[in-house]
Protein backbone atom coordinates (compact mmCIF):
# COMPACT_ATOMS: atom_id res chain seq x y z
CA UNK A 1 0.00 0.00 0.00
CA UNK A 2 1.21 3.41 -1.14
CA UNK A 3 -0.53 6.47 0.11
CA UNK A 4 0.04 10.48 -0.14
CA UNK A 5 -2.17 12.87 1.06
CA UNK A 6 -2.14 16.46 1.02
CA UNK A 7 -4.08 19.20 3.07
CA UNK A 8 -2.76 22.42 2.75
CA UNK A 9 -4.40 26.29 2.52
CA UNK A 10 -2.19 28.57 0.33
CA UNK A 11 -3.29 32.16 0.46
CA UNK A 12 -1.69 35.43 -0.82
CA UNK A 13 0.12 37.28 1.90
CA UNK A 14 1.76 40.51 1.61
CA UNK A 15 0.57 40.82 -2.17
CA UNK A 16 -1.66 43.96 -2.51
CA UNK A 17 -3.71 42.86 -4.99
CA UNK A 18 -4.33 39.47 -3.92
CA UNK A 19 -4.13 39.30 -0.42
CA UNK A 20 -5.81 36.83 1.47
CA UNK A 21 -6.93 35.08 -1.95
CA UNK A 22 -5.80 31.16 -2.33
CA UNK A 23 -2.99 31.02 -4.22
CA UNK A 24 -4.81 29.53 -8.07
CA UNK A 25 -3.66 25.83 -9.45
CA UNK A 26 -3.11 24.62 -5.64
CA UNK A 27 -5.42 22.59 -4.44
CA UNK A 28 -6.46 22.23 -0.51
CA UNK A 29 -6.64 18.48 -0.95
CA UNK A 30 -5.00 15.62 -2.83
CA UNK A 31 -5.05 11.89 -2.12
CA UNK A 32 -2.90 9.55 -4.14
CA UNK A 33 -3.20 6.02 -3.24
CA UNK A 34 -2.47 2.26 -4.85
CA UNK A 35 -2.54 -0.95 -3.50
CA UNK A 36 -0.32 -3.53 -5.00
CA UNK A 37 -0.72 -7.12 -5.03
CA UNK A 38 2.31 -9.78 -5.82
CA UNK A 39 2.25 -13.11 -6.44
CA UNK A 40 5.17 -15.07 -6.10
CA UNK A 41 5.00 -16.32 -9.71
CA UNK A 42 5.97 -12.99 -11.05
CA UNK A 43 2.18 -11.19 -11.62
CA UNK A 44 1.23 -8.51 -9.70
CA UNK A 45 -2.17 -6.05 -9.89
CA UNK A 46 -2.22 -2.61 -9.27
CA UNK A 47 -4.97 -0.58 -8.60
CA UNK A 48 -4.95 3.16 -7.94
CA UNK A 49 -6.72 6.35 -7.32
CA UNK A 50 -5.76 9.59 -7.50
CA UNK A 51 -8.56 12.44 -6.12
CA UNK A 52 -9.46 16.37 -5.90
CA UNK A 53 -12.12 16.34 -3.78
CA UNK A 54 -12.85 20.03 -3.90
CA UNK A 55 -12.98 23.29 -6.44
CA UNK A 56 -9.59 25.27 -6.57
CA UNK A 57 -9.10 28.48 -8.06
CA UNK A 58 -7.12 29.11 -11.60
CA UNK A 59 -7.00 32.74 -11.60
CA UNK A 60 -5.13 35.06 -8.94
CA UNK A 61 -8.62 37.21 -8.88
CA UNK A 62 -10.11 34.08 -7.56
CA UNK A 63 -13.16 34.10 -9.86
CA UNK A 64 -12.87 30.82 -12.15
CA UNK A 65 -12.88 27.20 -10.73
CA UNK A 66 -11.41 23.92 -11.78
CA UNK A 67 -13.68 21.56 -10.29
CA UNK A 68 -12.41 18.79 -8.37
CA UNK A 69 -12.15 15.64 -9.53
CA UNK A 70 -11.57 11.40 -9.62
CA UNK A 71 -9.04 9.37 -12.00
CA UNK A 72 -9.07 5.58 -11.61
CA UNK A 73 -5.96 2.94 -12.96
CA UNK A 74 -5.52 -0.07 -13.17
CA UNK A 75 -1.87 -1.69 -14.13
CA UNK A 76 -0.91 -5.67 -14.29
CA UNK A 77 2.68 -7.02 -15.05
CA UNK A 78 4.08 -10.29 -15.57
CA UNK A 79 8.01 -10.58 -14.66
CA UNK A 80 9.73 -13.95 -15.62
CA UNK A 81 13.16 -14.68 -13.97
CA UNK A 82 14.72 -13.62 -17.64
CA UNK A 83 14.47 -10.18 -17.02
CA UNK A 84 11.07 -10.06 -18.94
CA UNK A 85 8.35 -7.84 -18.11
CA UNK A 86 4.85 -7.85 -19.91
CA UNK A 87 2.45 -5.16 -18.45
CA UNK A 88 -0.90 -3.33 -19.45
CA UNK A 89 -2.81 -0.35 -17.97
CA UNK A 90 -5.76 1.86 -17.70
CA UNK A 91 -5.94 4.85 -17.19
CA UNK A 92 -9.43 7.48 -16.33
CA UNK A 93 -11.42 3.72 -16.30
CA UNK A 94 -13.95 5.57 -14.99
CA UNK A 95 -13.53 7.94 -18.78
CA UNK A 96 -14.98 11.28 -17.24
CA UNK A 97 -14.24 14.50 -18.70
CA UNK A 98 -12.20 16.55 -16.00
CA UNK A 99 -8.91 19.06 -16.02
CA UNK A 100 -6.33 17.12 -15.00
CA UNK A 101 -3.99 20.25 -15.17
CA UNK A 102 -4.50 24.20 -15.19
CA UNK A 103 -2.43 27.20 -16.37
CA UNK A 104 -2.54 29.76 -14.06
CA UNK A 105 -3.81 33.25 -15.00
CA UNK A 106 -3.65 32.49 -18.36
CA UNK A 107 -3.71 35.65 -20.16
CA UNK A 108 -6.24 34.36 -23.10
CA UNK A 109 -8.38 32.97 -20.56
CA UNK A 110 -7.41 29.04 -21.56
CA UNK A 111 -7.16 27.73 -18.03
CA UNK A 112 -7.84 24.30 -18.53
CA UNK A 113 -5.60 21.35 -19.74
CA UNK A 114 -8.76 18.21 -20.75
CA UNK A 115 -6.83 14.91 -19.37
CA UNK A 116 -7.27 11.92 -21.33
CA UNK A 117 -10.45 10.09 -21.54
CA UNK A 118 -10.26 6.32 -21.07
CA UNK A 119 -6.85 4.93 -22.32
CA UNK A 120 -5.34 1.47 -22.47
CA UNK A 121 -1.25 0.58 -23.20
CA UNK A 122 0.48 -2.28 -23.04
CA UNK A 123 4.05 -3.39 -23.58
CA UNK A 124 7.32 -4.97 -22.47
CA UNK A 125 10.35 -4.32 -21.03
CA UNK A 126 13.80 -6.45 -20.71
CA UNK A 127 16.19 -5.36 -18.52
CA UNK A 128 19.27 -8.55 -18.52
CA UNK A 129 20.45 -9.29 -15.56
Amino acid sequence: LRTSYTLARYTYVEDPNYKGNDIPGAPGQVLATEIRYSHPSGFSLTPSVEWIPQAYFVDSQNTIENNGWTNLSLRAEWSTSYGMTVFAAGQNLTNRNFSQSVQVDNAAGKFFEPADGRSFYAGLRWSPR
